[in-house]
């Protein structure tokens, strides 16, 4: 396997010879979600630091941009919110980054009901949505759009009531619609797995993988999704994210929560039809962010959030 990142490093850094290469980590979907899009491998060569290959692996080239995935990434640098990029391939999407060793760590769910924590990965994430805008526009709608029809084309397994729930997310975009938002550059990411945390404080955002220009609130959806089950401990998210918070906030992060829920459960679906990584429990991902999404557009608080979010009552 070690062919991949030697392949990959010689073809961004121009050689590889003196490289020595390990799994910076295996592969995992539940209960954390990590190397999962991207194959990570340790790199080290006489005289330089360690630094981490990042290879988009051949499950994901069919739903992920390589030309904006550097470009965040890129960004994300600069303005010191992800980790530095030292090299890049734009066309494949290999990333050669520092590896975050003493006093990094990976962090967890737990670690996002942390009040200092919680602050700092709202500090970073809203510090990006004042970067220069990208490229790439992000439409989560439109992604769920894209990855039906696919999952449909090769036929993939899905739930008996996947009709329901596309029909559950067109009545959110409605409503997000109907008070639309300055687009801003988004990570579109809440996995905790793609958050380093230093025993100093410091938080630094991984993963650009679906970055690009959106909804602020979609950001602050996902990352509810992932940390508070309950609104009242929600409404700490709310706060720190807003001084001033509108009544609608929390009810449109849910929303997108739940679009994000379902656009992953529809893409684990597919890998679970198709990878040959059989190591990897794509269905059990999948069928996970199904209940959660379903959990949200089942609840009879459901079309009271969608009415007030659209301006309604």
């Amino acid at each position: 396997m070690t062919d991949i990142a030697n392949t990959s490093f010689a073809a961004l850094a121009g050689h590889s010879g003196k490289a020595r290469f390990s799994r910076l980590k295996e592969a995992v979907i539940s209960p954390m979600h990590m190397a999962v899009e991207n194959e990570l491998w340790r790199v080290e060569e006489p005289g330089e630091s360690p630094r981490v290959l990042r290879v988009l692996h051949p499950d994901s080239q069919a739903e992920f941009s390589p030309q904006g995935i550097v470009e965040a990434a890129k960004m994300s640098g600069t303005l010191g919110v992800g980790p530095e990029v030292l090299m890049a391939d734009a066309d494949s999407g290999i990333i050669l980054m520092p590896y975050l060793g003493d006093g990094w760590r990976t962090a967890t769910m737990f670690d996002l009901k942390s009040a200092s924590v919680r602050r700092g990965v709202i500090a970073a994430t809203q510090l990006l949505h004042t970067a220069p805008a990208l490229c790439r526009t992000f439409d989560p709608f439109n992604r769920i759009r894209d990855l039906f029809n696919r999952a449909k084309d090769v036929a993939a397994p899905l739930p008996s009531d996947v009709d329901w729930l596309i029909d559950g997310a067109e009545q959110v975009r409605v409503a997000v619609s109907a008070k639309p938002v300055e687009m801003r550059p988004c990570r579109n990411d809440g996995c905790a797995s793609n958050i380093m945390l230093h025993d100093d404080g410091r938080v630094v955002l991984l993963d650009y993988d679906l970055a690009g220009m959106n909804d602020p609130a979609f950001d602050l959806g996902v990352l509810l999704a992932e940390a508070e089950v309950f609104d009242d401990e929600a409404m700490a998210w709310i706060c720190d994210w807003h001084s001033d918070p509108d009544e609608t906030m929390l009810g449109r992060a849910r929303l997108y929560g739940a679009v994000d829920d379902l656009g992953w459960a529809i893409s684990a679906a597919i890998n679970a039809h198709l990878s040959k990584r059989i190591s990897i429990e794509f269905r059990k991902y999948s069928e996970w962010r199904f209940m959660r999404c379903r959990s949200m557009i089942a609840d009879r608080s459901f079309e009271q959030t969608v009415r007030r979010v659209a301006g309604g009552h």
